[in-house]
Formats: C-alpha cells, structure tokens, sequence
C-alpha cells in the first residue's frame, strides 16, 4: 500500500501521492506538474486543470522527484523543466504564461538545465 508522499508508476507513468490538505491522499501524474510553489510546509502543486495543497516540505518533494525532470528555481518555487518556454535575468516564463522567480542561489542550476533542454 502507497504511504503519502512516494512516488509510484503504473502504465500511465509515474505519478507522487501526497497527503492534501482537507481532502486526504491524492495522486498526481509527474507528466502533468506546472510548478511547485512553497508556503511553509504546504505546497503548491499546480497543473494545467487543478491546484492541489499537499503537506511535504520542499526538501521531501525535491529528494521525491526526478532531478531530470524538475528544476528548483527558487527557495520557495521548482518547476517541471519541460514548462519552461523562456529564460530571463531572474524569473523563468512557462508555457502557462506563469513567471517563477529564479534566486541567485540557484541560477547557474537553472541555466544548466535550461541549456539541456534546449539541446
């Protein structure tokens, strides 16, 4: 049996499950993540068709999903790596139309990784 916050794979692809706040555990597909936005030990979990507030910290969510997959871009944002349509001095433009700030602490990080994506 899945505990919440693991990550999982089925035929569809793997997805996390977390615990959501007022609503018990829940299962995101990875595929369908936007951005990831911290707010003390609640986050954020955007998609294209829902908003889900699980509660894990950003330090269980970014050692759960895939390094290759998702980007920490600030102390309080990660964005899936395949949003990202265009990269600026200190925020990101995603697909959706949604600015990520980008910290000085992890820039170099994000320019490396948006120099892979591009490739």
């Amino acid at each position: 049996m899945l505990r919440p916050t693991e990550i999982a794979t089925n035929t569809e692809g793997p997805w996390l499950v977390v615990r959501e706040k007022n609503r018990g555990s829940c299962r995101i597909e990875l595929s369908a993540i936007v951005y990831i936005k911290a707010s003390k030990d609640y986050m954020k979990i955007v998609t294209p068709t829902e908003q889900f507030t699980a509660l894990i910290t950003m330090a269980k969510l970014e050692e759960l999903l895939p390094e290759a997959f998702f980007v920490r871009t600030h102390k309080s944002y990660m964005v899936a790596v395949k949003q990202i349509k265009f990269l600026r001095n200190d925020s990101l433009l995603l697909q959706d139309q949604s600015f990520i700030p980008i910290s000085s602490s992890y820039k170099e990080r994000v320019e490396g990784v948006f120099q892979k994506k591009q490739l």
